[in-house]
């Protein structure tokens, strides 16, 4: 019988998992879209737990996990020249000897978590993510609707996996490291249609792809 090295051993892969979860967050919003870019600030937190309600070594998933996400938008001198910035956070530790599920573990990329790279690229125990996003209205229409640009930058890692604790390959993606930073950088258009309705279209570039994004969103 053949036997799979670690690295190619996915927790969760071809298995029927049962959980349970419990925990708490709060969310304070202090957005105003009432005229022009959006301003003010933002901040989500939650704290939970995950239990398997099966036994077996093939189900022995249990872990904490924690998440912040902080965003803030800063007039530059008008209502229609913003800076938006983000930080998230997510942080997973498994209990004892268990596991992560793969399809639980922090992910990196996609519109929502790096504009650089596909959905789902990168996986691991904890993430860290930035966003910076300077953004201007180039035709206004109304105080609530009208026709912006921006540029982004997005920076962010993810690390830790107790897979295995002899793997070389492991061991090295389970430590914050410098080196492990991905960047990705783009600009796009966003039609807002009023204060609660946009359309948005975004282009990052990384080291490894392009991607477009199309979304009804405000953005972050």
């Amino acid at each position: 019988r053949t036997v799979k090295p670690p690295t190619r051993y996915a927790p969760g892969l071809n298995t029927n998992a049962k959980i349970f979860s419990y925990g708490v967050f709060a969310e304070l919003d202090g957005r105003d879209n009432k005229r022009g870019l959006t301003k003010g600030a933002y901040l989500y937190a939650r704290a939970a737990s995950f239990d398997s309600l099966q036994n077996g070594p093939f189900s022995d998933f249990g872990w904490h996990e924690t998440e912040l996400d902080g965003r803030v938008y800063i007039p530059l001198r008008s209502d229609f020249t913003s800076l938006a910035l983000r930080a998230l956070t997510e942080l997973k530790a498994p209990k004892g000897g268990s596991q992560i599920p793969f399809y639980e573990l922090s992910w990196l990329g996609g519109r929502n978590h790096h504009r650089g790279f596909r959905n789902f690229r990168f996986r691991a125990n904890k993430l860290l993510m930035f966003s910076v996003e300077p953004r201007q209205t180039i035709w206004k229409q109304k105080e609530t609707k009208g026709l912006d640009i921006f540029v982004f930058g997005d920076a962010g890692q993810v690390w830790g996996d107790n897979r295995s604790t002899l793997d070389p390959q492991i061991l090295a993606n389970n430590k914050f490291d410098s080196k492990n930073w991905r960047f990705a950088t783009g600009g796009g258009l966003q039609y807002r249609w009023n204060k609660s309705v946009a359309v948005r279209l975004e282009v990052g570039h990384s080291n490894e792809t392009n991607m477009v994004f199309f979304s009804v969103s405000r953005g972050f």
